[in-house]
């Protein structure tokens, strides 16, 4: 009766949620220091980046330790 979610796609959306608490606490943290700075712009590439590479770590890996066997 549920709706069933592969680990993969949980996963991905883990980590999407964690980076975009991540860059919601980053965002409050640079303005209050530093209104409409570079460094908000540098803080929400990380974030992208870090979310990107995760995202590929765990569609890779899994295909990786299969390949393996």
């Amino acid at each position: 009766d549920g709706i069933r979610v592969p680990s993969r796609v949980f996963y991905i959306s883990v980590i999407c949620l964690v980076s975009l608490f991540c860059f919601f606490i980053c965002t409050v943290a640079a303005n209050i220091h530093l209104l409409n700075s570079d460094l908000l712009w540098k803080i929400f590439g990380w974030s992208i980046g870090i979310t990107i590479v995760s995202i590929v770590l765990i569609i890779a890996v899994p295909k990786l330790m299969e390949q393996a066997k």
